[in-house]
């Protein structure tokens, strides 16, 4: 029974894997860049973006080896905003120094405002790196409109 488990637990992450690295590795594959990508991230897992940011940097990174221009954004509108606020760095320390690079970079990561202050966090409690804006959800449909590619990260 172990070993069944092990096993269906180890394939789960496998093709989750691979279904990740395949919608990126068809954006990869055009010989024409996109006008633009949005990374979506929208759960009820505060740890989230602790675990995957790391490997969306990596993801980022193929992608603008080679496309250098591509305009790349990242937005999270579900539980995992939460990790981002200031009193919460030391506890998510991954997800603050991935976007702290990324903001660098000018790759913004939008929190949507709505959701945070939901559980009473409000704009002035994120740092300067993440951009706060009213409603995620409108941030993407704006995005959408430019063209964007959406890729529900990670894959659902």
């Amino acid at each position: 029974m172990l070993r069944a488990t092990l096993i269906t637990a180890l394939l789960a992450l496998v093709l989750s894997a691979g279904a990740r690295a395949g919608e990126v590795d068809v954006l990869l594959a055009s010989d024409t860049p996109p006008h633009g990508v949005v990374f979506e991230f929208a759960s009820g897992d505060q740890e989230l973006l602790e675990q995957h940011l790391p490997a969306l940097r990596g993801d980022i990174t193929r992608l603008r080896e080679r496309f250098p221009d591509l305009s790349i954004e990242i937005v999270s509108h579900g539980l995992e905003v939460l990790s981002l606020t200031i009193e919460n760095e030391d506890f998510y320390p991954w997800a603050h120094r991935v976007t702290r690079e990324l903001a660098r970079e000018g790759i913004p990561l939008t929190v949507c405002g709505a959701y945070a202050e939901s559980f009473g966090v409000f704009a002035e409690e994120f740092p300067y790196y993440v951009q706060v804006l009213p409603s995620g959800p409108a941030h993407m449909d704006n995005l959408m409109q430019l063209d964007y590619i959406l890729v529900r990260y990670p894959p659902r």
